[in-house]
């Protein structure tokens, strides 16, 4: 299943609660297809701004808080990235989006949808139990990610709070190989559909279409090296699935270019 936290519940919160405590009081949800067509979900990925805790002082998300009570009365405008109207800007059709990032929208972020049995305070006698549901939510990803209306990356530019003049923001984002798996499968379940960085509330910026070609999921930064190798094989499978998808749809084109490029994606 997949937990989210609803917007109304996330705008209201001053610290950062693992997802046992957050189910405890009721604040996380299940989400299901039929809640209709209206049920916006945003999937938050992000870098921990330290080893054992996504964001202890609340630094990341408060950037996003206030960006969902913005969007609240109106859409968010996302620009194009640098990169892409610096390599794109002869062609008329680069233009903003507007997407829907308001507290109408619920949340997938790790630390609040997935069992988190390291959280302070978790008895020892929970702990195995929480570590299996875990687990089966981390394999889980890339269908969350699927499941999603919107995929966001959150990387304002901060300090690491546990590494003096650490610098954090969307380029360390990019060398982290569990965010490079996370855009991988927004990609490979959803095309170049938008992807947006959030660096401030008042600064959203959508990715190109080629952004994620550059950056190998092998080739990303572990916490838990061991994490490499069991990645490249969950991306060999999208791969797999997203070429016989392809050929069902008779897009031989995208099948061909995928399959070219599939050794270098899964290095």
């Amino acid at each position: 299943p997949m937990h989210v936290v609803p917007g109304e519940e996330f705008v209201r919160m001053r610290d950062v609660q693992p997802y046992q405590d957050l189910k405890a009081i009721g604040a996380v949800v299940q989400h299901r297809p039929d809640m209709g067509p209206g049920a916006v979900v945003v999937f938050v990925s992000h870098q921990w701004t330290t080893t054992d805790h996504p964001d202890p002082d609340f630094r990341q998300l408060s950037v996003l808080q206030e960006l969902f009570r913005r969007g609240k009365e109106k859409l968010v405008r996302a620009e194009t990235d640098l990169y892409t109207r610096l390599t794109f800007r002869s062609r008329s059709r680069i233009k903003r989006s507007a997407v829907q990032l308001s507290s109408g929208c619920a949340l997938w972020y790790d630390y609040f949808s997935v069992p988190q049995p390291d959280a302070p305070g978790v008895p020892c006698h929970r702990r195995a139990a929480l570590r299996a549901e875990m687990a089966d939510a981390v394999s889980s990803i890339p269908g969350y990610v699927a499941a999603a209306t919107h995929f966001v990356i959150l990387a304002p530019d901060i300090h690491r709070a546990d590494l003096p003049g650490g610098l954090m923001g969307y380029r360390s984002w990019k060398t982290r190989g569990w965010c490079r798996l996370e855009r991988m499968a927004h990609v490979l379940s959803k095309g170049n559909q938008c992807m947006m960085v959030v660096t401030n509330a008042e600064r959203v910026f959508e990715l190109g279409p080629y952004d994620w070609l550059f950056d190998a999921v092998g080739h990303g930064s572990f916490t838990v090296d061991a994490d490499r190798a069991r990645l490249r094989e969950v991306l060999d499978e999208l791969i797999d699935r997203k070429l016989s998808a392809l050929l069902r749809q008779g897009d031989l084109d995208t099948y061909r270019r995928l399959k070219t490029r599939r050794s270098s994606l899964v290095q």
